[in-house]
This record gives structure tokens, sequence and C-alpha cells, in this order.
């Protein structure tokens, strides 16, 4: 799947904004809305969610909502 979103796109909106709201599809195909505050990749991630690529993920006390980026449908203002 084709990512709409380029890694430098999110780290900007990071960088300015620290975190933001999301749509993504889910694994039912539906479209679902989190928030991310960070951008996550590691060993673990891509055995877990069975993906090669950058995810989005929100960390408070722990690491949640964790979604690749290529399954994000649009970012709120």
């Amino acid at each position: 799947m084709k990512s709409k979103y380029s890694v430098e796109e999110i780290q900007k909106i990071l960088f300015n904004k620290g975190e933001f709201v999301y749509a993504y599809k889910n694994d039912n195909g539906t479209e679902s809305k989190s928030i991310a505050n960070m951008l996550i990749f590691s060993k673990f991630i891509s055995d877990a969610f069975e993906t090669n690529e950058i995810c989005v993920a929100y960390e408070e006390y722990d690491i949640n909502s964790i979604t690749p980026i290529s399954r994000i449908i649009n970012i709120e203002d």
C-alpha cells in the first residue's frame, strides 16, 4: 500500500504541533481515528504488526495506537 503522507511530512507536523489526530483504515477496512505524537520503527513492531514500514504511535506511559503510515487516510489540522 502506498503512503499518502511521507515520513518528512509527519516529522514536520510533529515538530510544529507535538501531536496530531488522524484517520486510518483499521484491520476491518473501516475508518477509525486516533492520535499520534511519535514516529516508531523497530524489529519488534515490524514483527508484531507484519509491516516493514515506519509507524505513528502515541506515547504517554506506554506506546499505544501503532499505525503504519500507509494506513493513514487523513491528518486533521
